[in-house]
This record gives C-alpha cells, structure tokens and sequence, in this order.
C-alpha cells in the first residue's frame, strides 16, 4: 500500500470521502529563521515572512476544507548569510526536533545529524 492510498484509508475513516476525488499536488514547502536562536519554530507566523525565507505565503499554513497533507521528506539546511538565499560553509551538526501538525505531535524528540 502506498503512502498516498494509506492517506486515502485515513480520510475515507475520518469522514472526508471527496478526497479521492481531488487531483493531488506535490510542491516543497519551507520556512526559514534568521536569528541565532538555538530554538526555532517554523512555520508559526511564516505569513509576515516574504520569500526567499519562506513559501507559506499570505494564506499562512492553514489547511482548507478536504485538504490533507502527506510529509515525504524533512529537510534542515543552513544559510550562510540570514538573507536566506546562500549556502554552503556547512560544518558538521545535529537537529533534534519535533513534528506537530495541527495540536498533534507526529514526532517527537528527533535527531537527524548531517555534514558540511
């Protein structure tokens, strides 16, 4: 079963039917933080954030009515400069984080560690 029918089976049990209906529609979406805070959280507040920082736009990162999301991949990088548009100079690092979609935590206490 793929991870888009496994999706499908979650909605047709949650009440959302018209789902499967819809045309789906892959895109990358990110946030960036531009202070040395050793804590961050993304996403909240990305709508006052114009790009590069970030793609959330004006609508914010509200889901409409019979939208879902499917997380396939999680991405941390490091700009070299806070405009958000450079990167590279990476050194070795480590992310602990926590996924939260909606008020449910998906993950918790992650760590992913990555090079330069």
């Amino acid at each position: 079963m793929s991870a888009q029918d496994k999706m499908l089976n979650v909605a047709s049990r949650l009440g959302l039917t018209t789902l499967k209906d819809m045309q789906g529609t892959t895109r990358m979406v990110y946030d960036s933080q531009t202070t040395a805070a050793l804590t961050h959280t993304f996403f909240k507040g990305a709508a006052q954030r114009a790009f590069p920082l970030t793609n959330v736009g004006a609508n914010g990162n509200q889901f409409q009515v019979n939208e879902a999301l499917l997380v396939e991949k999680i991405g941390f990088f490091i700009p070299s400069a806070a405009d958000g548009i450079a990167y590279g100079g990476l050194n070795d690092n480590s992310v602990k984080f926590s996924l939260v979609i909606g008020n449910k935590t998906v993950l918790k206490d992650i760590t992913c560690e990555f090079g330069g």
